[in-house]
């Protein structure tokens, strides 16, 4: 079975040019709720439309929703695609408890963030097939998505793993799936770090270059979080 061990960590390295909006364009990507009430009923109307979406083959009784603050929101994080069932992997992917939740935990807590303080949810809202989505399938929910992290107005946006880019920048004009990478959804600042799952599924023996690329990205989104000006 998939086992955690270790934990991840890395000498510093020197900050990068960050692309990080103002106060005020961060305040514009979320002005589709001015007090935390409307935030609320918005997001409550947007679940819904996501529950009852039928934009494409996989649409399934069960969706897959977002979690977490949706007000002062520091850091959302866009999973990628989810499967039903209870087997390791199935689990592993919607990153609710097992080994991959733990992990999730243990990348941000370093930074000073804990799981409450994320807003996380699926690139794909509906369970996805063994395989990579199909393209129509990904642009159903990035509608859905984009409308999502608009609504949510996070500080930061970290993608979990090629899907969650691809959902979020289908048009990507320059090369992909690079960690550590930092680009920009609607003004707000926007890194690709290695799934959890993947990282388990390496090994203890493979997997490190992984852990320390996202520890890499991470320290840089902690610098980030701190001087939001900058």
């Amino acid at each position: 079975s998939v086992q955690v061990r270790g934990k991840v960590g890395a000498t510093s390295a020197a900050m990068p040019t960050i692309p990080s909006p103002s106060r005020a364009e961060r305040a514009a990507a979320g002005r589709s709720g001015d007090t935390p009430e409307q935030r609320a009923a918005a997001m409550e109307a947007l679940q819904q439309t996501i529950a009852s979406c039928q934009g494409c083959p996989y649409a399934a009784p069960t969706r897959f929703l977002g979690q977490g603050p949706i007000w002062g929101t520091r850091v959302a994080v866009v999973n990628g695609a989810c499967r039903e069932g209870e087997d390791e992997l199935a689990v592993g992917t919607r990153l609710q408890t097992g080994p991959a939740a733990e992990l999730l935990e243990a990348m941000f807590k370093p930074i000073g963030l804990t799981r409450q303080d994320l807003y996380l949810t699926p690139a794909l809202k509906c369970p996805c097939p063994q395989g990579r989505p199909k393209p129509q399938v990904l642009q159903a929910c990035a509608q859905l998505l984009r409308k999502e992290l608009k609504l949510v107005a996070p500080q930061v946006i970290v993608l979990l793993g090629d899907v969650a880019e691809s959902a979020l920048f289908p048009n990507m004009s320059g090369p992909r799936g690079v960690v550590g990478q930092w680009s920009a959804f609607e003004g707000i600042p926007t890194v690709l770090l290695h799934h959890p799952m993947r990282i388990l599924m390496l090994g203890e023996a493979a997997n490190k270059p992984l852990k320390l690329a996202n520890w890499e990205a991470l320290k840089r989104l902690q610098k980030l979080l701190a001087n939001p000006s900058h």
